[in-house]
Formats: structure tokens, sequence, C-alpha cells
């Protein structure tokens, strides 16, 4: 659905679906099924980036599109968009209940 999109497109599509998932769970789910979601979504967000960028290096790619996130904090690894410097947000940033 989104293989070969621009990251700006991707990190809006994926926002969304994180927003509304940790807004559902957020009641009954624990931190750490939150946590192993950002674990995988990450994943798939490095072979996304791999494959958008096959001839460039990992060192590359983290340089370019990973940053610390707007609010602090010490996670490095957080989806920037470089163009439009839109994050993407992590399910464990959701305030459980």
């Amino acid at each position: 659905m989104l293989r070969g999109r621009p990251v700006k497109e991707v990190i809006n599509v994926l926002n969304t679906i994180v927003r509304r998932y940790g807004q559902y769970w957020k009641t009954v789910v624990a931190k750490k099924t939150f946590s192993y979601m950002d674990n995988y979504i990450f994943s798939k967000v490095k072979k996304h980036l791999r494959q958008l960028h096959s001839r460039k290096s990992s060192k590359w790619i983290a340089k370019l599109y990973f940053r610390k996130p707007h609010h602090g904090g010490e996670n490095r690894w957080i989806l920037i968009c470089p163009l439009t410097k839109v994050q993407l947000l992590r399910i464990s940033w959701t305030v459980l209940a």
C-alpha cells in the first residue's frame, strides 16, 4: 500500500493508525504491549527506508531520517520527515487511563 511512497505520507498514515489504536486500547492494554507495537513499527519503517534508498548505507539513512522527538527525550530513533519535520508518534507515548 505504501511501498515507494514518500516518508511524509507514510508518517501521516501511520500516525492516524497509532493514535486510534492507542486511544482505543489505552484502558486495557499494558505498556509492555505498546512497547512491542512500537518495536514492530520501527522494524517495518526501517525495512521501508532500506527499500526506498537501496543504494544508501544504513548510517546515511539514520542520519537523514532519525532524530530526537520534538518534545524532548533521550530516544534518538524517532522517524522524522527531513522536509516537513513531521514525526512518527509512538504508541507508548499514549497516556494510560
